[in-house]
């Protein structure tokens, strides 16, 4: 299962691949469940649902989106997840919120890393946080998408993995 914010982008991408693969995804809400934002994922949302998905929000009905709620929201993400992977973020981009959030969760965090090694001002200035400050397990950006994907493959075994550990030990 994936666990997002419904936002366009890598968000939106992240929900249609599992649904795709006819797996469960949870999108989390700034808002109340009454609405949908942003609007153009409102067909999404109902696939979400019709495909044992699922939509959580903590705020009441008639709650619109705020800058506030988004920070908020991603410690709910965070909560609900066993690790994270950032695909890109400057150092103050929203992303970052939940990515500090499973750090302090003691959740895996996994990010990807440009062979260019930009300074911590550029677009990848979350990322390179996330490797250095947070500890997180990086995927060099390779020469093939197909490498890509089998590094991100390898690290979900990995949390896999781990999950199954912590179920033995009666801790999960």
């Amino acid at each position: 299962c994936i666990v997002s914010g419904l936002a366009e982008g890598c968000d939106t991408i992240a929900h249609q691949s599992c649904l795709e693969a006819g797996k469960p995804t949870a999108a989390i809400l700034a808002h109340g469940l009454d609405t949908i934002f942003p609007h153009i994922n409102n067909s999404l949302a109902s696939k979400i649902l019709e495909g044992n998905g699922c939509l959580i929000s903590e705020y009441v009905f008639g709650t619109p989106p705020t800058k506030y709620n988004f920070v908020a929201r991603d410690r709910i993400q965070a909560g609900v997840s066993i690790a994270g992977l950032l695909l890109q973020s400057t150092a103050s981009g929203g992303s970052m919120h939940a990515i500090r959030k499973l750090y302090k969760l003691n959740r895996k965090i996994v990010t990807i890393i440009p062979k260019t090694k930009p300074g911590i001002s550029g677009g990848w200035g979350g990322n390179l946080i996330a490797s250095k400050e947070l500890l997180a397990d990086t995927i060099p950006l390779g020469a093939t998408d197909e490498s890509h994907l089998r590094q991100i493959e390898m690290q979900l075994c990995m949390i896999k993995q781990e999950r199954c550990k912590l179920k033995q030990l009666g801790l999960w």
